[in-house]
């Protein structure tokens, strides 16, 4: 059975796709005969329809991520703290290493998978 927070993040990201799509096809509209003819209609739909499942599943993981995360740190660090206190500091001074290393990566991760986006192209 799905829970609520994958309920929540599924349709937030479901709600933000339906926007995305509006807004490219407002866009496509505004194309004149010959950007028809550089870009087949084909293509067009089947980029538009590839980038924004991409997107709406980027968005569905990220919404994950981003309820749970918080709740597992907060729950780690009680749960530390109950068995030794002194050795949970070691814990909590880890995590703004941990989380710098996540941000980093995120960091990196982006425009690498923007040039893999280019490159199916």
């Amino acid at each position: 059975m799905c829970s609520n927070r994958h309920l929540f993040a599924s349709r937030v990201a479901t709600g933000m796709s339906k926007a995305v799509r509006a807004a490219i096809f407002k866009r496509v509209q505004l194309f004149s005969l010959h950007e028809f003819d550089a870009v087949s209609t084909a293509s067009l739909i089947t980029r538009t329809t590839n980038d924004t499942a991409q997107i709406q599943g980027v968005m569905v993981m990220f919404l994950n991520w981003l309820i749970t995360a918080p709740i597992t740190l907060i729950v780690g660090i009680i749960l530390a703290l109950n068995q030794d206190v002194g050795l949970s500091w070691v814990l909590v001074a880890i995590m703004p290493i941990l989380i710098g290393t996540i941000f980093f990566l995120l960091i990196k991760a982006v425009p690498l998978f923007t040039i893999m986006q280019d490159k199916d192209r």
